[in-house]
């Protein structure tokens, strides 16, 4: 009995990553679709109030939009800001109250940025799987 009831519980958690990494892939295309060109992300594990942040390098002449969610229903409002590699200088941030965090920045040298992403409001008392993704014109 243990074993069947621990062999549902990996199937039903496996369910839910497919159907989790199937939202997360959906809004890849969709950012495809709209003429931008995916780069970059991260994923991570985030509690609410708590944030995680990855740097990345952006390149001259390019538009560059930064993403921040969570494909947690649970999950009510994330942020998302840009700093300056050393996180000393802030270029762009967003908070609105949405599920997605969206700022844009317009690039005028290479650079790399420090971007930060946070759970802000969420129901559950779990962590939540959050994506930061970069996409450029």
């Amino acid at each position: 009995m243990k074993s069947i009831i621990t062999t549902l519980l990996f199937f039903f958690a496996v369910l839910s990553a497919n159907a989790q990494s199937g939202q997360y892939e959906g809004f890849k295309d969709f950012i495809s679709g709209k003429g931008w060109t995916f780069e970059n992300d991260k994923t991570m594990s985030l509690r609410e109030g708590k944030s995680d942040y990855g740097i990345f390098k952006l390149k001259a002449g390019r538009t560059y939009k930064m993403f921040c969610m969570s494909d947690d229903p649970d999950v009510k409002d994330t942020d998302v800001w840009v700093y300056d590699s050393r996180g000393e200088k802030l270029l762009a941030k967003d908070e609105s109250n949405e599920k997605m965090g969206i700022v844009t920045i317009d690039v005028d040298e290479d650079m790399a940025v420090k971007v930060l992403g946070k759970n802000v409001s969420s129901d559950s008392n779990g962590s939540s799987r959050f994506y930061i993704l970069i996409a450029y014109k």
